[in-house]
């Protein structure tokens, strides 16, 4: 709606202040935009023009959730949507609702309200018309796949994300601009499918798209998001030091541009934190999720989905450092807190029980540890069916229980199952394809069969030569190998398992306390399998 002409110059000016404010969000300057928000609020008091209230209202909700302030962002959106209400301005209207859909569920995980939501969204833009406002159609789309996406409803969010896309790249003008979150939003279903080649493509292409129409600068703060989701599928394919740097590039970019504290640091500390823990740093690995935790807790609040993993993340790095009671209060805390947050069969649970799992399991409690987990495979077939990739880690540990009781046949089978699907989903040439081959072969060990452990072992310690794994699951590949040569008898391979279970040695010493146990377990075989003088020459 057009202003009355006695308030045109005054309602003018304030639209030239929020284009400003605009620009320094679309620049990644938060706080900049949000001081000239603020300012506008007080200045549109009294001039009774109720649209233009519910565009700055509109704004700075909008800055509000992206500062970290999802509380005062909701109640500013509500106050904007009955000012565009009041105002008739259906534009505005259709843009909060969207907002609001984010609010609720992206930054607070509200799930059943933000679901409810989507309907009074769907309903406005359809009744502005799809064609006629792209940009809300398009930002519908891209919203509505966020939240499908944080219920890890991966085809419907691929479907949004799809739909968005499509429709982005249609039309002319700042619609554009959207193709880049749309490409990343696909990117991050592909990376929830396990299909990390896939995903790191399509940020690779969010990243050209965006430097092709200068939406973003080499230093620009999204960059550095993007950059973080390019670095998690590194460290999933095994480029791990490509990943440590890529990391570390994210956080020099955000950290330059915004406050120590911001909520976009959360996920980079949070998955640097993850890469450190693999590498055997742990102390470093405690400090990035302890920063990470607590932003997570401020901007997104204690029963988050991005606050449990950083919490359950934080009580691995205990679990790594040999102190299981510490890390079964954090994740025995980070089950309730989800489950809490998004109900008791919620398949987010996945996580909290899996780490329940395996320290129940390094604690000697195998019964618990099998319960946990199962309910941990339960949940997540429930979710997406029992030929999903998304559960091969959840089968990789109950093998591991499975193979610490002795229980060949049973391993054999769930290790199997875990290598079909990885193998479909993700090729035969893939990091968790190698932990897969490991599991059937130890299996296979366990059974008495070394001849059809040692083709399995050596594709995984091939791929390991490629795509350097996770340096604690390298050595058992090495070390399982060695064990499967040394059968042999012969000279050359018991020379070489030698080799091998040196090499297991010295990754594991490498890690420190994280390989500890894994580390006795090659010193005792050591003990028990002397060289002879032959194979003690190099």
């Amino acid at each position: 709606p057009q202003p009355p002409d006695a308030l045109r110059p005054r309602v003018d000016a304030a639209r030239r202040r929020l284009a400003e404010a605009r620009a320094r969000i679309d620049a990644g300057n938060h706080a900049a935009a949000l001081d000239v928000t603020t300012a506008l609020l007080r200045d549109v008091q009294g001039l009774d023009y109720r649209p233009l209230e519910a565009e700055v209202l509109t704004l700075h909700g909008h800055l509000h959730g992206l500062t970290g302030k999802p509380k005062e962002a909701e109640e500013l959106l509500y106050k904007a949507l009955w000012a565009a209400e009041a105002g008739r301005d259906d534009e505005t209207v259709a843009r909060v609702w969207i907002l609001l859909v984010w609010v609720t569920g992206d930054q607070m995980a509200r799930l059943d309200e933000a679901n409810r939501l989507i309907h009074h969204a769907r309903a406005a833009v359809e009744r502005l018309g799809p064609e006629r406002f792209p940009s809300l159609a398009i930002d519908l789309h891209l919203r509505m796949g966020g939240l499908l996406l944080l219920q890890r409803k991966l085809e419907e969010a691929e479907a949004e994300y799809t739909r968005g896309l499509a429709l982005s790249r249609k039309v002319a003008g700042p619609e554009r601009l959207r193709t880049t979150y749309l490409l990343s939003g696909l990117g991050r279903v592909r990376s929830r499918q396990l299909r990390a080649e896939e995903a790191l493509e399509l940020y690779r292409q969010a990243e050209a798209n965006a430097l092709q129409v200068r939406q973003w600068s080499p230093e620009h703060p999204v960059l550095a998001v993007n950059l973080n989701n390019i670095a998690t599928e590194l460290l999933a394919l095994g480029r791990t030091d490509e990943a440590l740097a890529t990391f570390q590039r994210s956080l020099s970019l955000l950290e330059a541009a915004r406050s120590k504290d911001h909520p976009s640091l959360a996920a980079p500390l949070n998955n640097l934190a993850v890469l450190l823990r693999r590498e055997g740093r742990l102390d470093e690995s405690r400090r990035a999720f302890q920063r990470a935790l607590a932003i997570f807790e401020r901007s997104k609040g204690p029963d988050h989905p991005s606050t449990i993993t950083a919490l359950g993340g934080l009580g691995m790095v205990a679990y790594d450092s040999g102190q299981l009671d510490e890390a079964l209060a954090h994740n025995q805390q980070a089950l309730e807190r989800i489950q809490r947050g998004l109900g008791m069969d919620t398949a987010r649970a996945e996580l909290p029980l899996r780490n329940l799992g395996l320290i129940h399991l390094r604690a000697g409690r195998p019964a618990e540890a099998r319960e946990h987990l199962t309910r941990a495979l339960r949940l997540l077939e429930k979710e997406h069916g029992t030929d999903s990739a998304v559960m091969t880690g959840v089968l990789r540990d109950l093998a591991r229980v499975e193979l610490g009781t002795g229980a060949w046949k049973a391993a054999l089978a769930t290790c199997q199952r875990s290598l079909e699907l990885d193998e479909k989903t993700q090729g035969g040439e893939s990091p968790d394809t190698a932990l897969d081959l490991a599991c059937v072969a130890e299996a296979r060990l366990g059974l008495g069969a070394p001849e059809e452990a040692v083709p399995l072992l050596e594709r995984a310690h091939r791929i390991d030569t490629r795509a350097r794994l996770d340096r604690k699951e390298a050595a058992r590949v090495s070390f399982l190998l060695a064990q499967a040569l040394w059968e042999r008898r012969s000279p050359e391979e018991r020379k070489r398992a030698m080799e091998l279970v040196r090499e297991a040695r010295g990754w594991l010493e490498a890690l420190g306390p994280r390989g500890r146990n894994e580390l006795r377990e090659v010193m005792a075989w050591q003990a028990r399998h002397p060289p002879t003088v032959s194979e003690a020459v190099r």
